[in-house]
């Protein structure tokens, strides 16, 4: 099967990260993939995709403005050869509105993946819908097409050198303790995220501890990073890393993760990877992260806070750090995200999609 995955938003996040790791899983299974992304400044935004493995990859210029949207079709038809099993998955609604003629040339399906909210512009034209929660589903119960649960799913840990240099690095250019109460937050640096939430919360818990040694671990980029981290340069314990490829080299140095982010999207591939490492969770009490909550037997390791409450997230890490001296790693149960699962289960879309097309 051909198979191209587009997302066109010029940011990098959940999403991004979302759509390389089914890339990969889909190439590990024998698929010809291909990624179609927008050219970026960010160097690393670009080295992470072009990294995939296997994966093909077409980068759309940024001088060609989505205003031009006939522009940028025209460009990305060139790397598209005719055939019978080609499959487009779109994971931002400009793909959607970008693809949709394309998809009708090649008479191929078009599938959304509905990471934040679904547009109603995007009615009608596509195949189908995939949410990664459960609660979006009274957003799209209308639309004109077939629409699927299929959590977001998290890749199996890389092994350990994979993450070590990059890990190396950080500890090289950041004055960050093993010894220390490290708390961290994986997430693409946007007002949406409520990352001054977290910031905040650390500098309450930090002020009610003055002679513990701990710290904030900040990764990722957005167009957020410069705001926050000028704001934080008063602060020697707060560290903003920018982009990691390797989730593990910051769960590694940290005791405990923290999602402040209130919106109603999928569960964070961060949150889940988290989990899935060992570390404590603190997280807003959204309907994303209660759907979680509810899905673990023990629920000592997971703490839920009311958005932009910073106060009880503060009271969070000081429990948290209080159960950090006990040797007991924590326990998630992670079945429900397993990525050969959902594989299956979009691979069963897929054809589904394929055969109407057919008929």
């Amino acid at each position: 099967m051909k198979i191209y995955h587009a997302i066109l938003s010029g940011n990098w996040g959940g999403s991004e990260r979302y759509m390389s790791n089914l890339a990969n899983l889909q190439v590990s299974k024998g698929h010809d993939v291909t990624l179609i992304v927008k050219s970026s400044k960010r160097k690393a935004h670009l080295e992470f995709f072009k990294n995939n493995h296997g994966a093909k990859i077409i980068v759309v210029p940024a001088e060609i403005r989505k205003n031009f949207s006939y522009l940028r079709r025209l460009y990305i038809s060139l790397f598209i050869k005719p055939s019978k099993d080609i499959v487009f998955h779109c994971h931002d609604h400009q793909t959607i509105l970008l693809l949709r003629p394309l998809a009708q040339k090649y008479k191929a399906p078009l599938i959304c993946n509905l990471h934040t909210h679904y547009d109603p512009k995007s009615n009608g034209l596509c195949d189908a819908v995939i949410y990664g929660n459960q609660s979006r589903a009274n957003e799209i119960i209308d639309i004109e097409h077939k629409s699927f649960f299929i959590p977001n799913f998290i890749m199996p840990t890389s092994d350990k050198e994979h993450y070590q240099i990059e890990r190396d690095a950080i500890l090289k250019a950041h004055s960050i303790s093993l010894d220390a109460f490290n708390i961290c937050t994986l997430s693409r640096l946007s007002s949406v995220k409520d990352i001054d939430v977290i910031i905040e919360a650390f500098k309450l818990f930090k002020k009610s501890r003055p002679f513990l040694n701990t710290c904030l671990i900040i990764a990722g980029a957005g167009e957020d990073f410069d705001r926050l981290s000028n704001a934080a340069k008063q602060n020697s314990d707060i560290h903003f890393t920018g982009q990691v490829t390797h989730p593990e080299s910051i769960f590694s140095l940290s005791n405990c993760y923290a999602m402040a982010s209130p919106r109603e999207t999928g569960i964070p591939l961060s949150t889940l990877e988290a989990a899935a490492f060992g570390l404590p969770l603190a997280l807003s009490a959204c309907e994303t992260h209660r759907y979680f909550f509810d899905l673990q037997g023990n629920k000592n390791d997971i703490h839920l806070f009311p958005a932009k409450d910073v106060k009880k997230l503060s009271e969070i890490f000081e429990v948290i750090y209080t159960r950090s001296k006990t040797p007991a790693a924590p326990q998630f149960h992670l079945g429900a995200f397993d990525p050969h699962s959902a594989f299956d289960k979009i691979h069963a879309l897929y054809e589904d999609c394929r055969n109407s097309h057919r008929g």
